[in-house]
């Protein structure tokens, strides 16, 4: 049994992300499933605002059996072109959970900071056992997820935050504390390329 979450990214059109915001909550609800609906806080101004509907507490069982009742209801088909029809980009991926959060509430959560990491070709697995063990260090240790389907270099880390100060304080650690050197520069031997965005939690069941 494999631990999974499906997670819909969508970028509203101009003057519609409000709207859409009230839509994707409805449309979370009704899945019935528990989740979080978040909205883009802060990313580079090369990236699109969206706000992403994340399904949580399911296996990849559990998900096939949602695709399959998706491709067989209208009500819910007609509900997602509804929402699809307020935003220019709509994507939907399954991510693979490979070490889920430890000592996280996401009940006081305010913001939801996804972390992007490309590994060298052919070095995905390493650079996926080289976080495992920076992870170990934190208190807080994020989510460690590698997309089902999508690029096979991508590495994911998802980690609840409740401040903004908690944010800035994590980064200034994984950035500069001299205890997470060796950890750092492994990292950034695997790595070609990472990004990062804060999301905040406007919505969760």
């Amino acid at each position: 049994m494999t631990n999974a979450l499906i997670e819909i990214r969508r970028v509203p059109l101009p003057g519609k992300e409000f709207i859409l915001a009230e839509g994707v909550k409805k449309s979370l609800e009704a899945t019935g499933k528990s989740g979080i609906v978040t909205a883009t806080s802060a990313s580079s101004h090369l990236q699109t605002r969206d706000v992403t509907t994340a399904i949580t507490g399911l296996t990849l069982s559990e998900i096939t059996e949602i695709e399959t009742a998706v491709s067989n209801s209208p009500e819910g088909q007609a509900r997602l072109m509804a929402l699809e029809e307020l935003c220019s980009k709509v994507t939907y991926q399954v991510l693979v959970i490979l070490a889920a959060s430890e000592n996280i509430s996401l009940d006081k959560a305010q913001y939801i900071n996804r972390r992007y990491m490309k590994a060298k070709r052919g070095q995905s697995q390493l650079l996926i056992e080289a976080l495992l063990q920076w992870r170990d260090k934190f208190e807080k240790k994020p989510m460690v997820t590698r997309p089902l389907a999508s690029d096979l270099d991508i590495v994911r880390l998802t980690t609840p935050i409740e401040t903004l100060e908690e944010l800035a304080e994590t980064i200034s650690t994984i950035n500069t504390n001299p205890d997470h050197k060796k950890n750092r520069d492994a990292v950034s031997d695997l790595t070609v390329s990472g990004f990062q965005t804060n999301n905040r939690i406007i919505h969760r069941i």
